[in-house]
């Protein structure tokens, strides 16, 4: 397979349940190896040099990964903390006012994998950490499944905003 996207391209993978997006977009990710084969971004061996993947990629699953700190270190995860730029991404794609609705706001404590709260909180989260870190490349894999309609568009709308350099 080979692939040749641009940098404000917006690429979808639509097919039948069972038929290898997900796990096309977890090669591309370099979160599975293939069994055979190499893949390449600008002549690059991503699984000779991992961290091409760690620095440039951001991978949004419909499964939310989140660790048992609070929603800020959710979101600035391996990043430079920077609480103002955290906190005003938020509030762009939160439609849910989720951060109004918690008494320490960004400083509110998860719970390993997000038990503490809903999975479409949990997903804004994570969604909100992949935007945060400001990848060229941004890959979501149903990354809206478990939002509300106006929250999906508020991410979209911000997603085409910040793309027009990005893949």
């Amino acid at each position: 397979i080979n692939f040749n996207f641009e940098s404000g391209d917006i690429i979808s993978f639509v097919g039948r349940s069972g038929s290898g997006k997900s796990t096309m977009l977890s090669l591309i990710s370099c979160i599975l190896k293939p069994k055979k084969g190499n893949y390449y971004i600008n002549s690059r061996n991503l699984y000779k040099d991992n961290n091409f993947a760690q620095k440039y990629i951001s991978f949004i699953s419909q499964d939310a990964y989140l660790i048992s700190g609070t929603i800020y270190e959710n979101i600035i995860w391996d990043q430079k903390p920077n609480l103002a730029k955290a906190l005003k991404l938020f509030k762009e794609i939160d439609s849910i006012n989720l951060l109004g609705t918690l008494k320490n706001g960004l400083n509110t404590r998860v719970g390993e994998g997000g038990v503490n709260l809903s999975s479409g909180q949990s997903q804004l989260i994570s969604i909100a950490r992949a935007i945060y870190k400001d990848s060229e490349i941004f890959i979501l894999d149903e990354a809206t499944n478990a939002l509300d309609k106006k929250t999906e568009a508020k991410i979209f709308k911000k997603i085409k905003e910040i793309s027009t350099n990005k893949i």
